[in-house]
């Protein structure tokens, strides 16, 4: 015979059995106890750029002119220049090979009848990335970790090349390895250094011309021997320098 008493304790049983299998069913979602239930997929950790990535990324969103103006208002002092054309200006490096240059157009002479006479030359220090060894857009031969500096070099030795007249020289520093040109590449006389520093992952660009001294030379204060020696012991070696700075800074 059923009594009420019995009847609530099934009912109480009851709940706790269904109690007890739900937290069953629980531990075992959730690979407790016996380990035969399935185990949830553990979340995808969140990608981790590496050292050289995130430096890169740092490097490439440089303004050149905010490490290289005064170097570039430094050596048009030095050569006696009477103003710039205009402002200087930052490029991109979209059409430089990569290369971010600060630019500006140092006015020495002003023809005083003729402005398309006047003596002009264009001063340029850029950097970049050395390390092309993930590039797409370039040849096999400089996917390496000097790539930027070796096709940059070779950019401009063919401009020189076209003409057949120029000089280049190997100039020790504080640098890994730097060449010098000097010569016309079709549009005056040109003065340009290549300097790369594998440690840190940057090169430079500095580049100075446009100046024709067959024409202009009688009204100019400076040689491009003077220029150049200018240009090697000073020019170079500081703006290497404001490159480190900003690079070991942003470390």
């Amino acid at each position: 015979m059923t009594t009420p008493s019995t009847t609530g304790r099934r009912r109480r049983l009851g709940k706790g059995l269904a109690a007890v299998l739900a937290a069953g069913l629980l531990l075992s979602a959730c690979g407790g106890g016996g380990g035969g239930g399935m185990t949830p997929t553990p979340p995808t950790p969140p990608s981790l750029k590496s050292l050289e990535e995130v430096r890169a990324a740092t490097i490439e969103s440089w303004r050149a002119c905010d490490m290289f103006a005064d170097h570039v208002r430094e050596l048009a002092e030095f050569l006696d220049h009477k103003k710039f054309t205009d402002e200087l200006a930052s490029g991109n490096g979209s059409i430089t090979a990569g290369v971010r240059n600060c630019e500006g157009r140092a006015l020495f002479y002003e023809d005083p009848k003729h402005k398309s006479s006047d003596a002009k030359g264009l001063i340029e220090i850029g950097f970049g990335r050395a390390n092309m060894e993930r590039d797409l857009y370039h040849e096999e031969k400089y996917k390496t970790p000097t790539g930027r500096y070796d096709l940059t070099l070779q950019l401009m030795r063919k401009n020189y090349g076209s003409e057949g007249n120029v000089a280049e020289r190997a100039v020790d520093g504080p640098w890994d390895k730097a060449i010098v040109l000097l010569g016309d590449t079709g549009t005056g006389t040109t003065l340009s250094a290549f300097i790369v520093d594998t440690k840190r992952d940057f090169m430079l660009r500095l580049s100075f011309g446009g100046v024709d001294m067959k024409y202009h030379g009688p009204h100019l204060t400076w040689t491009w021997d003077k220029a150049a020696k200018h240009f090697r012991e000073v020019t170079m070696v500081n703006a290497y320098q404001a490159m480190v700075d900003r690079y070991d800074k942003a470390k």
